[in-house]
């Protein structure tokens, strides 16, 4: 811990050092491979008064390799703020493809924060999807200490009613021929309000970011409709919204972890109003 997050770089990461109550640590030894994905919980309790602040630490020592999938979830109707922090630790030669899911509740205020930090010749692909029901601050950045140190950062997010989201991600290309990604799509449904901002240092290490945002209306009947007119074959919004986010999460995950990344999907649109 802190390796990567420090506890004075805002009042934020202050507040989680000093209220850390539970989280998890991951290490993986030098030259190991794990061949299946390794699944990570954190649950909040909303049944009582209190906040999660939560840390994830995975540290991948030298050559090591893994797939990782992190649920972030809660169970409850109580307004209680959540905080988690992630930090990847992954030195020379390790390779770590991470997904994170985060589905919170309602009620919630939710600040989430991940940082990677890359080794020489390491790689950190990483998909993060957002389906909090919440207001939710998410900042994420990739340090890429090492010579030829890669990254490749996916975002997906959605929000409904009244929420807010803001998400900010940044890569710092620091070692020599370093180089990352960023692909960020987030659906806005109805009078919902999405923030995507993607940062990256001013060299050439770092490749120009993708930020999309597709705008619905809250029954998707203007979408309907257009398609009509334009003689496009008529998609439901869940079709719509799926393919969408396909191009990105499609190649990250396995094929059964799609479908359930997708049922969770549907299961937020679900619970809207659908004419």
């Amino acid at each position: 811990m802190s390796k990567a997050v420090l506890p004075d770089e805002n009042s934020l990461t202050a507040y989680h050092a000093a209220f850390l109550n539970n989280g998890i640590f991951l290490y993986i030894p030098e030259n190991v491979k794990v061949d299946q994905p390794i699944e990570l919980h954190l649950i909040q309790d909303n049944t009582s008064n209190q906040a999660m602040v939560a840390h994830i630490l995975i540290v991948a020592e030298k050559n090591a390799k893994a797939s990782i999938i992190t649920n972030l979830s809660s169970v409850g109707d109580q307004a209680n703020p959540a905080d988690c922090v992630t930090e990847i630790i992954a030195k020379r030669g390790s390779a770590i493809n991470m997904t994170a899911v985060n589905r919170l509740g309602n009620n919630q205020l939710t600040y989430l924060k991940e940082r990677a930090t890359v080794g020489a010749q390491a790689t950190i692909n990483q998909l993060t999807t957002l389906l909090n029901r919440g207001n939710t601050v998410m900042a994420a950045d990739y340090q890429l200490t090492g010579h030829n140190a890669r990254s490749q950062a996916k975002t997906v997010a959605l929000t409904s009613g009244q929420q807010q989201m803001v998400i900010q991600n940044q890569i710092h290309g620091l070692g020599k021929q370093a180089n990352g990604t960023l692909q960020q799509r987030g659906v806005q449904l109805g009078e919902s309000h999405l923030t995507i901002k993607a940062l990256n240092d001013t060299n050439d290490k770092v490749q120009a970011a993708d930020s999309q945002i597709l705008a619905l209306d809250a029954t998707n009947t203007d979408c309907l409709d257009q398609q009509r007119r334009s003689n496009q074959p008529v998609k439901t919004r869940q079709q719509l919204v799926q393919d969408y986010f396909k191009p990105i999460i499609g190649n990250q995950t396995t094929k059964s972890f799609y479908a359930r990344l997708i049922q969770s999907i549907n299961d937020r649109l679900d619970k809207l109003v659908i004419k």
